[in-house]
């Protein structure tokens, strides 16, 4: 029988994992793999107009972030809906006020093509990180 303690571990765990996944499919969706979901179908992600490169540049670093040495990786959850609009924006991973605002205008700002699935538009969740470093 599990501790309280394990169970929580395990609780913690298991969200780490499911993160990875959706950075993983993010990233499979930003360099056009197409994943196969089953034997009868397939199911492409939405993607910003321009690819994972035109996303990065419109997330722009803030120089007041830079001058206070400001770094950290944000990490958006959000929704594309089947005509490309975004929408229910959620910090998952914070690295602070204006690192996160600079990743959530990069996502607004950008345009989106929705997912599909069967050939058809449809609405669909991504986890997208932005990671923000001073060289």
């Amino acid at each position: 029988m599990k501790t309280t303690q394990q169970h929580i571990k395990a609780g913690a765990n298991m969200k780490t994992t499911q993160l990875i996944k959706s950075v993983i499919l993010a990233f499979f969706i930003f360099t056009g793999v197409q994943a196969e979901q089953s034997a009868e179908r397939n199911c492409m992600g939405p993607c910003p107009d321009g690819g994972l490169v035109a996303l990065r540049e419109a997330a722009i670093y803030p120089t007041f972030a830079q001058e206070s040495k400001l770094e950290g990786i944000v990490i958006v959850n959000f929704v594309v809906d089947e005509n490309g609009n975004v929408s229910n924006i959620e910090i998952v991973k914070s690295a602070g006020d204006l690192l996160d605002e600079s990743a959530i205008k990069a996502i607004v700002s950008t345009e989106w093509h929705p997912a599909k699935q069967n050939g058809k538009a449809i609405s669909a969740k991504l986890n997208i990180p932005f990671e923000f470093r001073l060289t």
